[in-house]
């Protein structure tokens, strides 16, 4: 269950009880801490046993200009609007977006523990507390047992660790167009026409097809991730 804003709004009794039957059902609470809007209470679910996890929702698109992905920050976020500033207390924000949601999606083989799939994330900080305070830098990152590009992570920006990424579809894109261009596959002659291959260059269903689903996708991105970043540097107000 997403948001469950009204949690945030009911009386103490009601919202107990209702808490109460949430546990017994099994269903679990997911929740973005925003901070302009009422939030399901924190200790009072998991005192009720109540699976309460943290995820983002908007990323900069027209929904907030707010917001990334990086789940240490969404942690400090929860820590901030549930007013949690104790060190267990951050390490129970920190649980929101770890062990809780890995529980939530039903993950298996999860936590730091001996035959444990091996997912983690390396910080220069002392405490789960201080990660979630101070959001270090991610030097090292590894998914189910290998490495995840740690030397690009700790010497470059996020911009260009992403555009790394773009280097095996150029190489792909290079490979492609000359096997286009060149005599790949086994063409007919030009005194047999009907034999030939067909040409996606001049294809008018495959030049329809892209220009389309170019249209849909470019449309899509620029009013959902770039327009609102480009509206609010010009000043443009609702």
């Amino acid at each position: 269950m997403s948001h469950a804003f009204c949690l945030g709004t009911l009386p103490d009794a009601r919202r107990n009880a209702l808490l109460e039957r949430i546990a017994r059902a099994n269903v679990v609470v997911l929740t973005t801490a925003p901070a302009s809007v009422a939030v399901p209470p924190f200790r009072e679910a998991r005192a009720a046993g109540v699976t309460l996890f943290g995820g983002n929702d908007g990323i900069r698109d027209a929904w907030t200009p707010f917001g990334s992905p990086d789940m240490l920050e969404r942690a400090m976020l929860i820590a901030m609007r549930y007013d949690l500033r104790r060190d267990d207390d951050l390490a129970s924000a920190f649980e929101c977006v770890s062990s809780q949601t890995a529980r939530a999606c039903g993950f298996e083989g999860y936590g730091l523990q001996e035959g444990m799939r091996t997912d983690l994330v390396l910080v220069d900080a002392e405490t789960v507390a201080q990660a979630v305070a101070m959001r270090p830098p991610r030097r090292f990152v590894m998914s189910n047992g290998t490495i995840i590009t740690p030397g690009v992570a700790s010497r470059v920006s996020w911009q260009a660790g992403l555009a790394i990424w773009a280097v095996p579809t150029m190489i792909a894109l290079a490979v492609w167009l000359m096997l286009m261009r060149g005599d790949a596959l086994p063409r007919a002659s030009s005194s047999n026409p009907a034999l030939r291959g067909p040409s996606l260059f001049t294809n008018r269903r495959a030049w329809t097809l892209g220009v389309f689903f170019g249209l849909v996708n470019g449309g899509y991105t620029s009013l959902v991730a770039w327009m609102p970043a480009r509206t609010i540097s010009s000043s443009v107000r609702a």
